[in-house]
This record gives structure tokens, C-alpha cells and sequence, in this order.
């Protein structure tokens, strides 16, 4: 007769084998990160510094501290680490001087990262810098193919994180999304130096509940070739600040996305919209309800495509949506439809003092500016503010939306120009109204 099997010995070597594996992962997982002590000097690229004494090649290179030796970039470092992170965990806090030569990662780059607090400075080592406050460097940034640039937050520990560049190189994202503030707190300070986003993914500023992202450029440049949102999903809460530079977008630009609140605000630089089959929104209800700003006090807005000021769900659904766009200087040229209170939702353009909006191509007949399209929906111009100031030039103006909205054209000070032959230039309004500021129209030798 066979005896029984022991099976006392049978679980034993089942542990001991459940606990080599144990170990071999753990002994993996160290091997993937490489944790910043500084314990030799401020150089990234000496071995003494990390906590395996070996700089971080193939591994996750993690900076947490922010005193003592401070991480310091000032040369192409020896090897390519998988993710950098700044800031990683929980009361961490985590700081980054890159100087000189360019950081490539094999896939992601981080700063404030689950719950941590980071900065990363791609700047010369002194003082200046509108928003930096940093000298100008010359470091550059690559990511691997499908790499993610993410500045406060990843998955839901939060965190916070800043990034400031004033550089002569060049951060380059190729697949993957620059993220301000995604289930965390991000701020991008730009002075100089050229951020290239190119083959999917996004580039989005404030995403995601109670989460704050801010944007600040007073120069550099900007080459986005996928959507741009601001303020984008419930809760998410997103500003760009330009008062220099520039930004090339080619897809789509929503201000206040998908239940989000975004803000713009424009002083200075250039934001041009390349693309003709995507479209610059300001208050972008297609999704859910969200709330956009548009403030242009200086600069140049230049939209070759259209521009929707509220844009809700459906021309049949009313929408909380708000849209609002004020031009009180600067220049904004769009060159195709410009609708208001688009779909339901509510949008507002105001123009004055030294604001100038051009609108249309005076070779498209159904280039106008539209005030609603829906059967509900307010769409509402105020051209000037009391005093003269403010210049509104179109192919003509038209309400299509249907008894359910609104349209209102308030003179108040500006000057209202046609920008070609029209027989119905302005038609269909619910009210236009000449107030106190007077009015002018001029017709620029039209018929």
C-alpha cells in the first residue's frame, strides 16, 4: 500500500517557495529605483550620490530632498533613467537644478508625484526671469516615445509640483501628455526655451476634481500638434497667463472643458491656431457643463479656424454652459465662423478701448458672426464700454437660433465695420440697443 503524502512537507516547501519569489521581487523592485542621498556632492553624475552608488540607468530616478547637496544637472547624464520623479510620496519633497546638457528619459517625467512636493529647475543657476526667477540656462529635456510630463499628481495621491524653465533647449514630449495639475496641484513658468508636443496625447492644464493648474509665459515657445484644454473635467480648475511668447496650436483649444473651469488671460506674445478642422472654444459644454474666460488685454490672437464662445450639448438641450471672451486690447483675427451662445449654452463677447476683433473671410459667404444657433441659448456683444474704444469688423451678423434664445447686440461706445458687400448685414437680432457710448458704424465702402 502507498503511503500518504506528507502533507505538512508539501506546504512548507510551498512557503519557502512563495518566499523566494517574494524576495526576488522585492530585490527587483530596488533595482528599479535609485533614491538621490547626495551624500558626496551636488553632480547627478556621480555614482556616490545615489543611494546604490550607482548613477540611475535603466532604473526610476527618485529626488526627494531639498536641502544639503541638491541634485544638480550640469552635463548629459551617463544614462538614460525610465522615470524621473520629484517629489515622490507623502511629505516628500523633492528639488532638481538642471544647468547644462540634456536629461533623456526612457518613458516618464514627474514632480510632485503621489502625494509629494517638487521642483524642477530648467534654468541658470542666478537670479532673474519674469516668473522663473531664474537666470537663463541651456538644458534640455527629451521623453521617451509615449512619456508623460506630469507636474502635480498621478493616480490619486495628489501632490504638488512646479517646473520652471528659462532656457536656450528644448523640452520634447513625443506621444505622450504634458499634465498641469492632473489629481494634484501643477504650475509651468516659462520664460525662454521651446516645449515641443507632438503625436498624441494632450496638453492640458487643471484636470481633475478640487485640482489646480497654472500656466506662465512671458516668452519661449510652444508647439502643441494635439488638443489643448484648460481647465478640463468636473472640478478642474486650469489658467493660462501669456504675456510673451508664443504658442502654435494645431487641434483643438478648449477653455473650461468637459464640467471644467478654465481662464486665459493674454497681455502680451502670440497664440496662434493653425489648424482649419478643429476649433478654439471658449466655455466647452459638449461633454458636460463647464465655465470659460477669455481675457486679451495686449498680444495677438490668430484663429485660422473657427471660434465658439459657449458651446453646449445640442442645439435642442439647454446648457449651463458660459462662455466669455473680453478684448480690451490687443488684436484678434478669426478667420472663419464666430458663433455665440452655441447649442444652448451662453456666451458673451465684449470689446473696448483698444481691442480689435476682425472676423470672417470676405471670400466665404457664410463666414458670420452668429448669435445662437439653437432653439434655447444667449448669446450676447457689448461693443465698447461708455467711452469710444473697441472695433468689431465682420461679414455681417445673424441670429439662427430659435424662439427659446436670446441675441443682443448693445452699442456702447465702439465701432462696428463691415468687411464686405452684405444686404442683410445684421439680421434677426432678439434686441440691439445704442446706448449712452453712442455707436458707429462703418461701412468701409460696402454696399
Amino acid at each position: 500500500m502507498k503511503s500518504k503524502p506528507n502533507l505538512f512537507q508539501r506546504a512548507s516547501q510551498f512557503a519557502l517557495v512563495s518566499s523566494s519569489a517574494i524576495f526576488v521581487v522585492a530585490v527587483a523592485a530596488n533595482v528599479r529605483a535609485a533614491t538621490w542621498d547626495g551624500s558626496s556632492s551636488t553632480d547627478w553624475n556621480t555614482g556616490a550620490n545615489w543611494n546604490g552608488d550607482v548613477v540611475p540607468v535603466g532604473q526610476n530616478a527618485v529626488i526627494n530632498t531639498n536641502t544639503g547637496n541638491i541634485a544638480t544637472i550640469s552635463a548629459n547624464p551617463t544614462g538614460n533613467p525610465n522615470d524621473v520623479i520629484v517629489g515622490d510620496g507623502a511629505g516628500s519633497n523633492g528639488l532638481v537644478n538642471h544647468t547644462a546638457g540634456t536629461l533623456t528619459t526612457v518613458y516618464w517625467f514627474k514632480v510632485g508625484h503621489n502625494g509629494g512636493t517638487g521642483i524642477y529647475n530648467l534654468t541658470g543657476s542666478g537670479t532673474g526671469g519674469t516668473y522663473t526667477g531664474k537666470s537663463l540656462g541651456s538644458g534640455s529635456i527629451t521623453l521617451g516615445t509615449a512619456g508623460q510630463l506630469r507636474l502635480g499628481g498621478d493616480g490619486s495621491g495628489g501632490g504638488n509640483g512646479t517646473l520652471n524653465v528659462n532656457t536656450t533647449g528644448t523640452i520634447s514630449v513625443n506621444g505622450g501628455n504634458i499634465a498641469i495639475g492632473q489629481n494634484g496641484n501643477g504650475t509651468l513658468n516659462l520664460d525662454s526655451g521651446t516645449i515641443n508636443r507632438i503625436n498624441g496625447g494632450v496638453f492640458v492644464i487643471g484636470q481633475g476634481s478640487g485640482v489646480t493648474g497654472l500656466m506662465r509665459m512671458s516668452g519661449g515657445t510652444v508647439n502643441n500638434s494635439s488638443e489643448f484644454w484648460v481647465g478640463n473635467d468636473a472640478g478642474g480648475n486650469g489658467t493660462l497667463t501669456l504675456s510673451g511668447g508664443t504658442i502654435n496650436q494645431d487641434s483643438w483649444f478648449s477653455i473650461g472643458r468637459n464640467g471644467g473651469s478654465g481662464v486665459v488671460n493674454l497681455s502680451g506674445g502670440t497664440l496662434t491656431k493653425t489648424a482649419t478642422n478643429s476649433h478654439f472654444v471658449v466655455g466647452d459644454g459638449t461633454f458636460a457643463n463647464g465655465s470659460g474666460t477669455l481675457n486679451q488685454t495686449g498680444g495677438a490672437i490668430d484663429l485660422r479656424s473657427q471660434m465658439w464662445i459657449g458651446k453646449g450639448f445640442s442645439a435642442n438641450t439647454a446648457s449651463s454652459t458660459t462662455g466669455t471672451a473680453t478684448i480690451s486690447g490687443g488684436t484678434m483675427q478669426v478667420d472663419a465662423w464666430l458663433a455665440i451662445g452655441r447649442d444652448g449654452a451662453t456666451g458673451t463677447l465684449n470689446i473696448s478701448g483698444t481691442g480689435s476683433v476682425t472676423q470672417g473671410s470676405a471670400g466665404d459667404p457664410f463666414s458670420n458672426l452668429e448669435l445662437t444657433n439653437g432653439t434655447t441659448g444667449s448669446a450676447t456683444v457689448n461693443l465698447g464700454n461708455g467711452a469710444a474704444g473697441g472695433t468689431l469688423t465682420v461679414m455681417g451678423i445673424v441670429k439662427s437660433g430659435g424662439a427659446g434664445s436670446t441675441s443682443t447686440f448693445n452699442f456702447n461706445g465702439g465701432t462696428l465695420r463691415a468687411g464686405r458687400t452684405n444686404a442683410t448685414f445684421m439680421q434677426g437680432l432678439t434686441t440691439a440697443r445704442v446706448r449712452d457710448g453712442g455707436g458707429t458704424i462703418d461701412t468701409q465702402a460696402f454696399n
